[in-house]
């Protein structure tokens, strides 16, 4: 299915899992689609075995936040894979936007440590927990790779006569995280200027 792009990876209203879509038709069959809720973005173990991880990823949600929108090419489709559920339902999802949705984060770049929110999320209940997908998917994997990317960068400045091991995998970082849209094209870490001696690898 086409989807609408963002800065960054592609995002689109079908970048979802199925009980997303089954849950706001519970709340709304319910009548507790308009109740407000908050859901909280944290991880609970840091990654790679550290103690902290970098938050990256909230300029592509924002993006898609400001674009979100079920066009009439969309709703049909969600005719199709709802079959049994009322009109109604699709009328509220074919008006459906964000502008009530609140959206508190961190700065991108930001350290973050188990358990403390890197985004909340307050608003209608349906809305806000149909982001829930959304928001793993563009803010998990920049997260991650520059993460990954500050710890080869302590790694590399802890010791001069690690710089000729380091230095490769931290190019080879950077370029992952150019490809991502998380860097700009500015080398994260140079080399010390040789001076003329070449160790030998043990």
């Amino acid at each position: 299915m086409n989807g609408m792009t963002t800065s960054g990876p592609t995002a689109s209203v079908f970048m979802t899992d199925f009980y997303q879509m089954t849950s706001a038709y519970a709340l709304w069959k319910s009548g507790k689609h308009n109740e407000r809720a908050v859901y909280d973005y944290f991880y609970r173990t840091p990654p790679f075995g550290g103690v902290y991880a970098l938050f990256a990823g909230l300029r592509d949600l924002l993006d898609y936040v400001a674009r979100f929108r079920y066009t009439p090419e969309k709703v049909a489709r969600m005719r199709e894979l709802l079959p049994r559920v009322e009109p109604e339902f699709f009328a509220w999802l074919a008006g459906l936007d964000y502008s009530d949705v609140r959206i508190y984060a961190m700065r991108e770049g930001s350290l973050a440590f188990p358990r403390v929110p890197m985004i909340r999320v307050e608003g209608p209940a349906a809305p806000a927990q149909m982001l829930e997908t959304h928001l793993l998917a563009l803010c998990n994997f920049p997260s991650g790779i520059m993460t990954n990317a500050a710890r080869y960068r302590v790694a590399a400045t802890r010791s001069s006569s690690s710089s000729v091991f380091v230095a490769p995998r931290t190019a080879i970082a950077h370029r992952t995280m150019r490809c991502s849209g998380v860097l700009t094209a500015r080398p994260m870490w140079k080399p010390p200027e040789s001076s003329g001696k070449r160790r030998r690898a043990p």
